[in-house]
């Protein structure tokens, strides 16, 4: 009986050995070689952890040719200047009324008599701002539906202006899946930009303390992340990321509110996209001219989510910079564009799919209400990363703030400066690309701009084929660009590598010069007197003190074609901690006004130039301790007062 039992077990044990040889020997090549780089990568790349201070920690200790000396404002000034602060939900209490839009049926449906607006008709999506003017019906009955994704609605009588009902659901274009999978190659796979405006690195982790938990710790082992911290503006505005992300390097102008179409169509990535199996999307939470200004009023994405942020702005009063939580309905604004991404990637799932969701959350003057996207990006990431599929996210900011005082200070330019950038793809696509994950980690510590994005976009639309060197021509043929993915980024790389000008560069290059220059120090004495000028307007004599000039201990220069950069560290008399860094700029032209300038250009008569303005002043000391509250009470800057007692 027990030889039996022992024979009986060889058997079904070599019966297994039979059935996986089997298994094995039915893959082809290539499969057999994917399931063990997925096996290799799995057991070689642990889910790293992201951490707000890395960027210091890290970059400081690399031997870079761009290395900030500044990323953004300190842990002591975060805590005066972006308070945490509590805003209230969005959620009404009336779940029994229901309103819906049943797309097999194409019937719009209340359990209530009221009243109700639809919105829009086939082609009447645009990125132009528009006088939102679609007739306010009665309902009492269902109301057949033609092209309509979208509605507001209310159970109260026509006298009463609100409408606290909305809905928002994709119809599936027949037309594009078709497109789409006539023209798709290889396997699916999912491309998102979950793009936050005006979202520096730094307040992503201030701010989304919820969202950046969930990716340390509950990020599934399907993804990685890499969090690169010498991504770097092109520019001020939301152009010079565009631009580039979308179009490369190529000449463009602002259109007129006559704007064409899409006036660089036959750059754009999107009809790239098109011809490689791809349905697109083009969601934003904004109603004005700005983006079809230079993208054009109506780009041929295949979705796209612009008009219904116009009717919010009528219904709800709804403002993309208010300061507050901003609700439209029961859900906040940014709930929408991600619910309505969810549906496209599942109604799209059989092709590749490209998505550029742009939020407005941030973009606002007090750096606080972002804190509003937190629990709901959490809850975005929960679903999203729960899909099955080859996939990346971007979860970027187009550039830093640039509202409220962003540009007083080196700290405040330099959030602005460095926007974040999360890549977060799934391990299935790591798995296909040689070494990307090494690759990636390497490149999260080097300088990165929209350019090498553009090129890393058109690669992974032809993923999972290799990287060609004729793509990063197709991005620019003035700068080496590179693919995030299977490019290793050098580390002499410099601004003006990459297109970036010494204005704009976060990591600029200063020659020492001579202390005791007669120039330099005429100007430092100049703003000085201006600082004390400004105390006195604001009645702060009491506290402040007249501030005069001690040493000069460093002078920096960079000279340009038109003009000197100068950067000054000095101290004062009358304290004997106090160090300030001030840096300024001279020109032969009137220097060009930033928006919500601070500093203007003042006449300047020293030497050859005509004009100089201050880009900034910064405290180098710990200046926030002493009468930093007494200051601030009184609605002043420590950043600019020695207080007499000290």
């Amino acid at each position: 009986m027990n030889k039996l039992v022992k024979y009986g077990s060889l058997f079904i044990l070599f019966m297994w050995v039979g059935i996986i040889f089997l298994f094995f020997a039915s893959l082809n090549q290539n499969s057999f070689k994917f399931i063990v780089q997925e096996i290799n990568f799995y057991q070689e790349n642990p889910v790293p952890k992201i951490s707000l201070y890395d960027d210091e920690k890290i970059i400081k200790n690399l031997d870079l040719a761009c290395k900030p000396e500044s990323f953004g404002y300190t842990e002591k000034e975060t805590a005066f200047i972006f308070p945490d602060k509590k805003y209230p939900k969005c959620y009404r209490n009336d779940t029994d009324i229901m309103i819906d839009m049943n797309f097999d049926t194409n019937l719009f449906t209340m359990n209530c008599s009221g009243k109700f607006v639809l919105g829009t008709f086939e082609g009447g999506e645009s990125l132009q701002e528009q006088v939102f003017s679609n007739l306010v019906q009665a309902y009492s009955e269902p109301v057949s539906l033609k092209s309509e994704e979208w509605a507001f609605a209310s159970c109260e009588n026509f006298i009463l202006d609100n409408y606290e009902h909305v809905i928002y659901k994709l119809r599936k274009n027949q037309k594009s899946l078709e497109r789409a999978k006539n023209s798709l190659k290889g396997k699916p796979i999912n491309i998102i930009m979950l793009v936050v405006d005006s979202l520096s690195r730094r307040n992503f982790f201030r701010k989304l303390p919820n969202t950046v938990n969930f990716l340390n710790k509950n990020l599934s082992s399907d993804f990685s992340i890499f969090d690169y911290k010498l991504h770097h503006i092109l520019g001020q505005n939301s152009d010079t990321h565009y631009m580039p992300t979308f179009f490369g390097d190529i000449f463009y102008q602002f259109q007129s509110k006559m704007a064409k179409e899409d006036p660089y169509y036959d750059d754009s990535l999107w009809k790239y996209l098109h011809e490689r199996g791809f349905v697109t999307l083009f969601g934003m939470d904004y109603c004005g001219d700005i983006l079809a200004s230079f993208l054009g009023k109506k780009p041929k994405f295949d979705h796209i989510m612009g008009k219904f942020w116009c009717a919010a702005n009528q219904m709800y009063g709804y403002s993309q910079s208010a300061t507050k939580e901003r609700c439209i309905g029961n859900k906040n604004a940014h709930e929408y564009l991600l619910d309505y991404f969810l549906q496209f990637s599942e109604a799209y799932k059989e092709v590749s799919r490209f998505s550029y969701i742009h939020l407005s959350t941030a973009h606002e003057s007090t750096g606080t209400v972002i804190s509003t996207l937190d629990d709901d990006l959490v809850g975005f990431l929960r679903k999203f990363l729960g899909f099955k599929e080859d996939s990346v996210l971007f979860l970027m900011g187009d550039h830093g703030m640039r509202y409220g005082n962003w540009h007083k200070t080196k700290n405040g330019a330099q959030e602005h400066k460095l926007p974040l950038f999360l890549i977060i793809p799934s391990n299935s696509v790591l798995a296909q690309i040689p070494e990307s994950s090494s690759i990636l980690k390497q490149n999260s510590n080097r300088l990165i701009s929209k350019f090498d994005f553009h090129t890393t976009l058109l690669n992974l639309g032809n993923f999972p084929n290799e990287d060609k060197e004729e793509i990063k021509l197709k991005t620019s043929k003035r700068y080496r660009t590179y693919n995030l993915f299977s490019d290793i980024i050098p580390t002499d790389r410099k601004c003006e590598d990459i297109g970036i000008s010494n204005h704009w560069c976060g990591c600029p290059h200063y020659e020492a010069i001579p202390t005791d220059n007669t120039m330099v120090k005429s100007l430092t004495m100049l703003i000085i007197r201006n600082l004390n000028l400004e105390n006195l307007f604001k009645k702060s004599y009491k506290i402040c003190k007249e501030m005069s000039i001690k040493d000069i201990i460093y002078i920096g220069k960079i000279e340009a074609k038109d003009y000197y950069s100068l950067k000054v560290i000095f101290t004062i008399k009358e304290s004997e901690t106090a160090i300030f860094e001030i840096l300024l700029e001279l020109s032969y032209q009137e220097l060009p006004k930033r928006e919500n300038e601070f500093f203007e250009s003042k006449n300047a008569k020293y030497e050859n130039f005509k004009f100089y303005k201050i880009k900034y002043i910064q405290r180098l000391d710990d200046y926030i301790d002493g009468c930093a509250e007494l200051v601030l009470l009184r609605g002043l800057d420590p950043l600019y007062c020695i207080c007499e007692n000290d």
